[in-house]
């Protein structure tokens, strides 16, 4: 849940930061951007399609001369471009080990990134454990962000927080109202 956490931030951050759907584009300048001004204490590399777009990314950590493989991100995209699914797999005993993934899913007025963990002994990914919807308004900004939580073998969701966010007309901040339940 920690890192759903963390991860729902960085998604809000970045939706609020005018990237309000993410795209090939959006996922290139991520890397275009860590690896120009990230952390030095990492190295990126990344895997192209024949088309441009992203295909995986890799995160390794440096330790002086030598790059210890963390994670691999792998990216899947609609035909119009918008991400559909990444992937996540870390680095274990020597070999990519597949932890989650993530689900996109854009309607008209929402937004929905689904949180999938893998079971390595099915082999495959469980159902959604947790969601967030951001509902979108009509200029494609956002209005709220709301998490939702399941119990595996659940079928229904509850709301575990509800963001609401009120854009400044003068600066294009945001202003955020966090609402838990």
């Amino acid at each position: 849940m920690k890192k759903l956490a963390i991860l729902s931030l960085m998604c809000l951050t970045s939706i609020l930061m005018q990237a309000q759907v993410l795209t090939s584009k959006t996922i290139s300048s991520i890397y275009d951007k860590v690896t120009t001004d990230g952390d030095p204490a990492f190295a990126y590399n990344a895997d192209f399609a024949a088309d441009g777009t992203i295909e995986a990314m890799y995160v390794y950590q440096r330790r002086k001369d030598i790059l210890k493989p963390l994670y691999q991100y792998q990216y899947t995209y609609t035909d119009e471009g918008l991400l559909q699914s990444r992937t996540t797999l870390c680095w274990r005993n020597g070999q990519w080990r597949t932890v989650y993934k993530l689900d996109y899913s854009l309607l008209a007025d929402s937004y929905t990134v689904d949180y999938s963990r893998y079971s390595r002994r099915a082999h495959s990914f469980e159902a959604p454990v947790d969601r967030m919807v951001f509902q979108l308004l009509p200029n494609e900004q956002t209005s709220c962000v709301s998490f939702l939580h399941r119990e595996p073998g659940n079928a229904d969701f509850h709301i575990t927080a509800h963001v609401t966010v009120s854009p400044f007309a003068t600066h294009g901040d945001a202003l955020l109202a966090v609402h838990p339940y």
